[in-house]
């Protein structure tokens, strides 16, 4: 059976191709269009993508499954709003000129997402990439399930628990579900508005950052606070936006959707007068103030009282999730989790999960968000279908790649000179070990946010300057932000904690003194790193490249980040790594077989 998954519409808009529950392709939308997430469009060349690269047509396939149930739109999803007053999302105070859209904003997203009017949508988007004649079934399968099916079948567990956050579903925020013999059962939920998504979305709009796009900075800032996190107040003061106990929380929607959005539409005036309130100068961080500090290295981010408020919003979060771990193993006496969400995006967060001693075994889905539920949304309609999903995940190269005719052809259109490699991994590693900022281009695109040896942009990490220069001349990205190392497993053991197995960057580990030591660009400030390890049997190329750079060096580690420059998606095809190489201060470019260096560079 063939089933096409496809998030629409939404946050970073993807397609999964499966084949009798197995996964064979899957990319995201961003990839091609080259615009950064993508949001609220069709993933029209993502699923073209997907059919042609197992030539097959859309005649082929089954079933198309969309990971939203839109059956619950208008009257349950108006039932769960009047439940939980959240009739008033979006509405505005008397007399306060907000961003909102009042009862309108509602209205718009019922109707967009009713069954008939979705698919329409989806029918148009179908018709537009050119396929015509009859279309697929399209089954709507329930969001915090697409996410709960994507983690479980591709964790390789058999009895788990399974948790998903995220900002919501149709009714839910966070929710959980305990999985015996392949059978699903929910055991705990948060319904909409109390949502932790919503809450550390809020906080990443106030400090200046980009909503459901750069919560990873408020994380990575948060780190800073660690040295004074014994008197940071803000610790108590959340108590009245976000209280934990032992076994779950409490939040108090107020502060994000429900109310007055004068400042942002991701949190509201409420919010802004209690923080205010509390200290007049932690004002939020508006739209013109990014701009104005944009590339410069005045940096209020790094004033203290901000990464004071992060670190406590971080802390938060962390006790949150704990809470809801503890209670999930605590009722079932399971201790195997799988994690998924775009909540879960969150590495520090992650890591604090590991770290529970309720938690024995624990897979976290390196796409958590929105883009890998319309893999878990194929994998539930598989099953449906009577095939077995169960297909545990080895490593994200499922996306595009490209054969060696088709980068020479590259190359030569772009007319760059170049030279074709005997041995990539050996000469790749002589041009690191002379300090050189290289760009890797080998085999498919990565599934998810992380570049794990497929379009990788890499650097020897034995000087902690190579993070400032990289972060200057080659990402264009604010100062203090951390990078990560790749590690091979038979080496993890000297650098990390935990050394765990973690090959997909989406759990943090604590840095050991040799890594601090040897490889200091890739530990953060609180000495917390994001690794990958590598292992040689799943990524045999990516593995030598380590190998060979650490006889060369001494330091058997990658300094590993995406390729990509600030702002836009990771390179797809020859042609995007061409132009993020000429665009950017890289100084080798290594597509699959085929090296190319900027004037004054020699190998």
């Amino acid at each position: 059976m063939i089933v096409l998954g496809i998030n629409a519409f939404g946050q970073n808009p993807s397609a999964a191709l499966v084949f009798d529950g197995k996964l064979r392709a899957f990319s995201h939308e961003e990839r091609f269009n080259r615009l950064k997430s993508s949001h609220s469009l069709f993933p029209a060349q993502a699923l073209t993508w997907c059919l042609a690269s197992q030539k097959i047509k859309m005649e082929d396939v089954d079933k198309i499954a969309i990971n939203w149930d839109c059956g619950k739109y208008p009257y349950r999803i108006l039932s769960n709003m009047a439940r939980t007053a959240a009739r008033k999302l979006f509405q505005n105070q008397p007399g306060n000129p907000g961003q909102g859209d009042g009862m309108g904003g509602v209205i718009n997203y019922i109707n967009r997402y009713r069954l008939a009017n979705y698919q329409s949508m989806i029918h148009a988007g179908l018709r537009e990439c050119g396929f015509k004649g009859r279309l697929p079934e399209l089954v709507y399968v329930n969001h915090h399930l697409s996410h709960a099916y994507q983690a479980y079948y591709q964790s390789g567990y058999q009895d788990a628990l399974v948790l998903v956050a995220d900002g919501h579903g149709e009714e839910a925020c966070v929710s959980g579900y305990k999985v015996y013999k392949g059978e699903f059962t929910k055991i705990l939920e948060y319904p909409v508005p109390y949502s932790l998504g919503w809450f550390y979305g809020g906080f990443t709009a106030y400090l200046g950052f980009h909503a459901n796009r750069d919560e990873g900075k408020l994380m990575g800032l948060a780190a800073y606070g660690e040295a004074s996190k014994d008197a940071n107040p803000w610790l108590g003061h959340l108590n009245k936006i976000l209280r934990v106990d032992r076994y779950g929380f409490e939040l108090n929607p107020y502060f994000f959707k429900l109310g007055g959005n004068y400042h942002h539409p991701r949190f509201t005036d409420k919010l802004v007068k209690y923080i205010t309130r509390i200290d007049p100068e932690l004002l939020p961080i508006g739209l013109e103030e990014r701009a104005e500090h944009h590339g410069r290295n005045i940096n209020r981010y790094l004033l203290p009282k901000y990464i004071a408020l992060a670190y406590a919003v971080q802390t938060r979060l962390e006790e949150a999730l704990q809470a809801v771990v503890r209670r999930m193993t605590h009722e079932t006496g399971l201790n195997k989790l799988c994690l998924a969400g775009g909540v879960f995006m969150n590495c520090k967060a992650n890591y604090s999960i590991s770290e529970m001693q309720e938690v024995k075994e624990l897979f976290i889905h390196p796409a958590a968000s929105d883009d890998g539920s319309a893999l878990g949304a194929a994998y539930h309609v598989s099953r449906q279908l009577g095939d077995d999903p169960v297909d545990p995940l080895l490593h994200v190269q499922h996306g595009a790649s490209h054969s060696p005719d088709t980068i020479r052809k590259a190359l030569e259109i772009s007319g760059i000179d170049y030279r074709e490699m005997s041995d990539p991994a050996l000469e790749t590693a002589r041009l690191l070990a002379q300090g050189k900022f290289v760009a890797w281009f080998q085999g498919g695109a990565e599934m998810g946010a992380r570049a794990l040896g497929g379009r990788s942009i890499i650097a020897c990490p034995n000087k902690e300057q190579v993070k400032d220069e990289i972060n200057a001349k080659v990402k264009f990205r604010e100062s203090w932000r951390p990078y990560c190392p790749s590690i091979t497993a038979e080496d993890s053991g000297r650098f990390l904690a935990r050394a765990e197995n973690s090959p997909f960057m989406i759990c943090a580990d604590k840095a050991k003194p040799l890594l601090e030591k040897q490889a200091p660009a890739t530990v953060h400030v609180d000495q917390t790193v994001r690794p990958q390890i590598v292992a040689e049997s799943v990524l045999p190329l990516w593995h030598r490249l380590i190998t060979e750079t650490g006889k060369l060096t001494g330091v058997p580690v990658l300094l590993n980040t995406s390729f990509n420059a600030r702002g836009e998606p990771i390179v797809n095809s020859p042609f995007d790594a061409i132009r993020t190489f000429y665009s950017t201060g890289l100084e080798a470019l290594v597509l699959g077989d085929f090296l190319v260096l900027k004037r004054g560079h020699k190998p």
